[in-house]
């Protein structure tokens, strides 16, 4: 029963790859396999804090593992709202796109000078 919202979330992250532009999927697939690392880590450091906290209270081992195993899910209801806040439409990178000129400003002058003579790059 644990593990339905990590299944959850696996399919959150399946859609929002889904969506994601084809030249940007390196970089959303770099992030998410991030993200799962940190929270893999996080959330194995948080089940033994509350674990071995309630050991030393008193408590019996697996009553002990279900409670931590409790607010991990907890913690991944909580998140899960989050999701539906995220921005969608358009990624900032695809504003960044270079302006080409008009065919007649080409024909006017086949070598342009100035601000706008040169592509733009996207540098973070």
């Amino acid at each position: 029963m644990t593990l339905v919202p990590a299944a959850v979330g696996v399919g959150l992250i399946a859609t929002v790859l889904a969506k994601t532009p084809g030249r940007h999927v390196g970089s959303a697939a770099g992030l998410v396999n991030t993200a799962l690392q940190i929270g893999a880590a996080s959330g194995v450091a948080l089940i033994g804090t509350v674990y071995f906290g309630l050991l030393d209270g008193g408590h019996p081992p697996v009553r002990s593992a279900a409670i931590g195993l409790l607010v991990v899910t907890g913690l991944y209801l909580l998140a899960a709202p989050a999701t539906l806040i995220l921005p969608a439409g358009r990624s900032h990178f695809t504003a960044a796109r270079p302006q080409r000129p008009s065919p007649q400003a080409t024909a006017a002058d086949p070598h342009p000078s100035g601000p706008d003579s040169h592509p733009r790059r996207y540098h973070p």
